[in-house]
């Protein structure tokens, strides 16, 4: 804010143009009315992390932060809790309901939600701990499926963790939060993971492929992150 006051002045002044975006002209199923839900969402949540005059986020102050920090968009006012269950409006519901996984109460703004089902999302979607990535895609329609394909290894590949020894697999915790996206038991949500591995884990896990049952590999999940990051990254195509 200090080095680049203009730019940061220039970023409100768009922001506020924000009230007169035509949300009744977005077609739910076109790529970009995801796209520009999520740019959205990200936006708001990055812009509320420069301006938060209570510090960084910890994990008691999540919850007030998400259901409070608010765009007027279109004529209606949307949360950040209520643009992430907007989101995952067509995707199932969370098995937990703790910080930073949030459900808000339906409203009328499910109306704008996108019609496509895709479990990604959950993969891409910065909720700001440090189980996400920092840096955060800029998404765009042309390019929605690969960005979202990058975005999800990124997010894989830095939470998951295999233990060739132990023969134990540890997965996203956002998995098990939301696991009936991912076929509903660890061993599914292994395999839709598995999709997104970088060559090193995909070694390791093949020597477990051919048994998954409990006896032979044991899956777990990650616990919920309790440390947040201060700002986030966009990232430079």
């Amino acid at each position: 804010l200090e080095e680049r006051p203009d730019d940061f002045v220039e970023f409100l002044n768009k922001a506020s143009s924000l009230r007169t975006l035509p949300l009744n002209e977005l077609d739910s199923t076109q790529p970009a009315t995801t796209c520009i839900f999520l740019n959205l969402y990200h936006c708001l949540l990055q812009h509320a992390m420069i301006l938060t005059v209570n510090g960084p986020l910890h994990k008691r102050s999540c919850g007030h932060f998400m259901r409070s920090i608010c765009y007027e968009i279109g004529g209606d006012v949307f949360s950040l809790a209520e643009l992430q269950t907007l989101l995952r409006a067509k995707l199932s519901k969370p098995t937990i309901s703790k910080n930073p996984y949030l459900s808000a109460k339906p409203g009328r703004y499910t109306m704008y939600a996108p019609a496509a089902v895709d479990s990604r999302l959950h993969f891409v979607m910065n909720t700001g701990d440090i189980a996400c990535p920092q840096g955060i895609p800029v998404l765009r329609p042309g390019t929605l499926n690969t960005q979202l394909n990058e975005a999800a290894a990124r997010f894989v590949r830095s939470q998951v963790v295999i233990d060739t020894v132990k023969h134990i697999v540890v997965l996203p915790k956002v998995c098990e939060v939301f696991r009936h996206d991912f076929g509903g038991e660890p061993a599914s949500c292994l395999s839709y993971c598995e999709a997104f591995f970088d060559d090193k884990q995909a070694k390791e896990l093949k020597p477990m492929g051919k048994r998954r049952d409990s006896l032979f590999l044991s899956i777990k999940f990650r616990p919920c992150a309790e440390q947040y990051h201060t700002l986030l990254k966009p990232l430079c195509d």
